[in-house]
């Protein structure tokens, strides 16, 4: 098996418990990656004015968003990257989703792991396969997560594409 890192980072206030993160996110890798793909990734969490910062910079929209993942690596047999969460849109999508905000960390999370192993969600079957996907990982790895998850819960906004 090759070496995989996962490093977790919090540069907000608010508790993120990294440790479980971690576990997740390796999890996670397990379910969907390749076992000998090598993994280095960081995984920063950020406040909204951070994560608009970035969205600006690499992506021209002057905005916040949830998620953004940067793969690092052009190599096949090496995933290297770094995905960055906002703690506070978070926040604001577990209230508007009916969901903790330790599940919407979850799949803010396994998300960006998502992008950076090449999943899309520019369209809207791409959309449909990614969230699929994520349902898929958090239902394997946290009990009763698809009972509580946005795409089967109550009725709630829509969420701004990213």
């Amino acid at each position: 098996m090759a070496r995989q890192t996962v490093r977790i980072h919090n540069t907000t206030r608010r508790h993120v418990p990294r440790t479980a993160l971690r576990k997740l996110i390796l999890e996670a890798l397990r379910l969907h990656g390749d076992p000998e793909l090598s993994v280095e990734l960081n995984v920063i969490f950020v406040d909204d004015a951070r994560i608009q910062e970035l969205n600006r910079q690499f992506l021209g929209r002057d905005r916040p968003t949830d998620v953004i993942a940067f793969n690092l690596s052009d190599s096949p047999e090496k995933l290297e990257g770094e995905v960055y969460v906002s703690v506070e849109t978070a926040e604001r999508q577990a209230l508007d989703y009916g969901v903790t905000f330790w599940n919407e960390l979850c799949r803010l999370a396994v998300h960006g792991v998502l992008h950076l192993l090449g999943f899309d969600d520019a369209t809207d079957v791409q959309k449909k396969r990614m969230t699929e996907e994520e349902n898929r990982i958090l239902g394997v790895l946290a009990d009763g997560f698809r009972e509580k998850n946005r795409s089967n819960g109550k009725p709630t906004k829509q969420k701004e594409a990213r």
